[in-house]
C-alpha cells in the first residue's frame, strides 16, 4: 500500500497542466497605422506557451518560439520576435502598410490564450474628383447645377471651394476662440480685388480698400487691416560692421496698416530697444531681432540683424601686471588620472587607456605594474586577466637641479564572463541508491562572482548556489542536472551531469518484480517471479537531441525514446505548417519503453520546429506531454539584430 501512494505522487508530478493566460495586443506608439509606412503591434503574454502565432483575419503570418525567441514568417513584410529577449513581451513589425491591413489582428499561444485588436489605416487626401466628372462645366442662367468635390481620405477631409483666386481664412495663433477674449482671423489673398470684406453669417462687419488699405467697420468690436509685411533694414544689409566711436543708425521698416509697433532686442534679451537702433560701442556686438507687431491684428514678424563692432588696440597690459618676472622651474604638482578614479573595472579583451596628469614644465613619466609604459599614457590593448593588478605612475621634473618625483597608484580589475570548470557530485560515478543524500557541486571561474542556478530535466525544482543537496533522493530524481552561471558579462554558460538513482525493487523506473517462494522442508525451496508494470505517463528515457542539421535532398532521422505504461501513441507535427505525419515508426523495446522515429527527405519546407505529442490513457484519463526538435539547414546562417 505504501508503494502505491508513492506512484500516485509521481503521476501528479508528470501531469501536464496548460494554463491559459491573458494576451493583450495593441499598436505602438499609436492605435492607427498610416498608408505606406511601418507599424508595430505589441503582444503581452502572462502564461508560458511553447509558441505564439501572429495572425491577420485568423490567417497565420509569423510565429515565435518562446524558449529561444526565434521566429519564422510567411512574408518579408512581417517580422516578429521578443522585445529585449523577454518572451512575455512580443512584437510584430509590419512594413509598407496598405488598405487591406485595416482589419482584425491577433496573437495566439498554443496554450489557447489569444489577444486581438482592430488596426485602422489612415490615408489621403488623394484622387480629387468632381461630380459631374468634367473639369469644365457649362450652366444656363436660371437653371441650378450642383458640383460635388470628392477625395479619398481617412479620417474624412475638410473640403472647401474658392472662386477667382485663392482666399484662405484661418484663426491665428489658434483655430479656436475663448469667451471674453480677443481673437484674430487672417485672410490670405492671391488675386487683386478692389476691396475685401469680412462677414459674419454673410453680413459684412469690416471692409478693406485694396488701393489705400483704409478700413471701415460696422462696430467697434471689429477692426481690420493688413500687415506686417516685407521687413527691411536701412542700411539694407542683414550684416553690418561699425568702427567703435563712429555712430551708426539702423532703421527697421515694414508695410503695415495701421502703423505697426517696431522694437529691437539683443541676443535673446527681454530688454526692449527703440527703433532706429543706434550703434557705437564694442559692447553692442551681437545679434539683434527687429520685431514688427500689428497692434490691431495681433500679428508680428521678426527679422535678424548681425552687428560687429571693430575696436582697438587699447593700452597694453600684462597678466600678471608686472614689467619683470622670474620663473622657477617646479612641479610635478598633484597627480590625477583620466579617467579620474583610483580603481577601474575593465572587461577582458577590451582596450583601455589611463592617462597620468600633472602640472609640470617638463616631466618624464613612467608606469610600473603588470604592464609598463615610458609615457604618461598606460595603453592596455585587449586586456587579459593576468594583467589585473596595481599600477603606479611616477612623474619626475627633469629640469630641476634636484629632480622632484611624485607618484600615484590605480587598481585595475579585469572582469571576465563565467567559465564552469567542473560539475561534480559526491556519488560514485554519479550513481547512488534510492534514499541517499547527494550533493551536487558547480565550480565557476568568473569576475565578478557569478550567480549560479541549478535545474533538472525531470523536475521543475530549481536551486540557487554553488551546491545543491538532494535529501533522500528518489527514483524519479534520475535525470540530467544543469548548472547555469551568469555574472552580467557576456552570455550565461551551462554545464550538465547525468545522475542515476538506483531504485529499490524495480527492473526499471516503473517495473517491479514480485517473487513467490515455497518450502515444506522436503528438498529445495521453489521460487517463481512475476513482473508487475506500473501505469505511468510518458517521460523521456534518454535525453532528447533538440537540433538536427542537414541539406536539401538528404535524409534526416528524428527520434524520441519514451518510458510509459500502458503503451502510448505518438503524434508528429511541423509547427509552421501544422501538418501531421502519419508514417512514423514506433519500436517497442520493453513493456514500458518505446522509441518513435520520423524519417524525412529534406526540401525547402522541411526546416523549422517539429512538435512530438506523446500520450497514453491511465484510469480513463489521457496523460500527454509535448517535446520539440528543430531541423536547421547546413550552410545557412542567420544574424539577428
Amino acid at each position: 500500500m505504501e508503494f502505491k501512494y508513492i506512484l500516485i505522487v509521481i503521476v501528479l508530478v508528470y501531469l501536464p497542466v496548460l494554463i491559459t493566460g491573458q494576451y493583450t495586443l495593441r499598436g505602438v506608439p499609436e492605435s492607427y497605422a498610416v498608408l505606406g509606412e511601418k507599424y508595430t503591434l505589441q503582444c503581452d503574454v502572462t502564461d508560458s506557451p511553447i509558441a505564439v502565432e501572429c495572425r491577420k483575419n485568423d490567417v497565420f503570418l509569423c510565429s515565435i518560439l518562446s524558449s529561444t525567441c526565434e521566429s519564422q514568417s510567411t512574408d518579408n513584410r512581417y517580422k516578429c520576435g521578443c522585445i529585449n529577449n523577454n518572451n512575455k513581451t512580443l512584437y510584430l513589425n509590419i512594413s509598407n502598410i496598405n488598405k487591406q491591413d485595416d482589419t482584425t489582428w491577433s496573437c495566439r499561444g498554443n496554450s489557447g490564450g489569444q489577444g486581438s485588436t482592430t488596426v485602422t489605416v489612415y490615408y489621403g487626401p488623394a484622387k480629387i474628383r468632381f461630380n459631374p466628372t468634367s473639369d469644365n462645366i457649362d450652366v444656363i442662367e436660371g437653371k441650378t447645377q450642383s458640383v460635388n468635390c470628392l477625395a479619398d481620405c481617412k479620417p474624412d477631409c475638410n473640403i472647401t471651394w474658392s472662386k477667382d483666386g485663392q482666399y484662405t481664412i484661418r484663426g491665428v495663433p489658434e483655430s479656436y476662440a475663448v469667451l471674453g477674449e480677443n481673437y484674430t482671423l487672417q485672410c490670405d489673398v492671391t488675386d487683386s480685388p478692389n476691396f475685401v470684406q469680412f462677414r459674419i453669417n454673410n453680413v459684412a462687419v469690416c471692409s478693406i480698400l485694396s488701393s489705400t488699405c483704409e478700413s471701415q467697420s460696422t462696430d467697434n468690436r471689429y477692426k481690420c487691416g493688413y500687415g506686417p509685411e516685407n521687413i527691411i533694414f536701412n542700411p539694407t544689409s542683414d550684416n553690418i560692421d561699425v568702427i567703435e566711436g563712429k555712430s551708426q543708425s539702423v532703421n527697421c521698416l515694414a508695410d503695415c496698416k495701421p502703423d505697426c509697433n517696431i522694437t529691437w532686442s539683443k541676443d535673446g534679451s527681454t530688454t526692449i530697444l527703440n527703433n532706429p537702433l543706434s550703434l557705437s560701442t564694442r559692447y553692442q556686438t551681437g545679434s539683434y531681432n527687429c520685431t514688427v507687431r500689428h497692434t490691431v491684428l495681433n500679428k508680428q514678424l521678426t527679422k535678424q540683424l548681425n552687428v560687429q563692432i571693430y575696436y582697438g588696440p587699447d593700452e597694453l597690459t600684462f597678466s600678471p601686471d608686472v614689467t619683470s618676472i622670474k620663473i622657477i622651474e617646479d612641479g610635478p604638482d598633484k597627480l590625477t588620472f583620466s579617467p579620474d578614479v583610483t580603481s577601474i573595472n575593465i572587461i577582458e579583451g577590451r582596450d583601455q587607456t589611463i592617462t597620468c596628469l600633472t602640472d609640470c614644465y617638463q616631466c618624464n613619466y613612467k608606469w610600473t605594474g603588470p604592464v609598463s609604459s615610458p609615457t604618461k599614457d598606460l595603453v592596455l590593448t585587449q586586456i587579459k586577466r593576468n594583467q589585473e593588478g596595481n599600477y603606479r605612475c611616477e612623474a619626475t621634473n627633469i629640469k630641476n637641479t634636484n629632480p622632484k618625483t611624485r607618484s600615484k597608484s590605480i587598481q585595475v580589475n579585469v572582469h571576465y564572463p563565467p567559465d564552469i570548470t567542473s560539475v561534480t557530485s559526491d556519488a560514485v560515478n554519479n550513481e547512488t541508491d534510492e534514499g541517499s543524500d547527494i550533493t551536487l557541486n558547480c565550480n565557476v571561474d568568473s569576475k565578478p562572482v557569478s550567480t549560479v542556478t541549478w535545474s533538472s530535466s525531470t523536475s521543475t525544482d530549481t536551486n540557487t548556489g554553488q551546491q545543491w543537496t538532494l535529501t533522500q533522493a528518489k527514483c524519479q530524481d534520475t535525470g540530467i542536472y544543469t548548472c547555469t552561471a551568469n555574472n552580467g558579462i557576456g552570455q550565461s554558460t551551462t554545464k550538465s551531469l547525468p545522475l542515476n538513482i538506483r531504485c529499490k525493487f524495480m527492473l526499471s523506473q516503473y517495473t517491479i518484480i514480485y517473487t513467490c517462494t515455497t518450502n515444506n522442508g522436503i528438498g529445495q525451496s521453489t521460487t517463481k517471479s512475476l513482473p508487475l508494470n506500473i501505469r505511468c505517463p510518458p517521460i523521456l528515457k534518454e535525453e532528447l537531441k533538440k537540433e538536427k542539421r542537414g541539406k536539401i535532398g538528404e535524409m534526416v532521422l528524428l527520434e524520441i525514446n519514451i518510458e510509459a505504461y500502458p503503451e502510448p501513441s505518438f503524434i508528429w507535427k511541423q509547427l509552421m505548417s501544422d501538418v501531421e505525419y502519419p508514417f512514423v515508426k514506433t519500436e517497442k523495446v520493453s513493456e514500458n519503453n518505446f522509441i518513435s522515429t520520423l524519417e524525412l527527405i529534406l526540401d525547402q519546407s522541411s526546416f523549422g520546429y517539429y512538435i512530438i505529442t506523446v500520450q497514453n490513457i491511465i484510469n480513463g484519463e489521457t496523460k500527454a506531454k509535448t517535446w520539440g526538435i528543430k531541423i536547421i539547414e547546413l550552410g545557412n546562417f542567420i544574424c539577428i539584430i
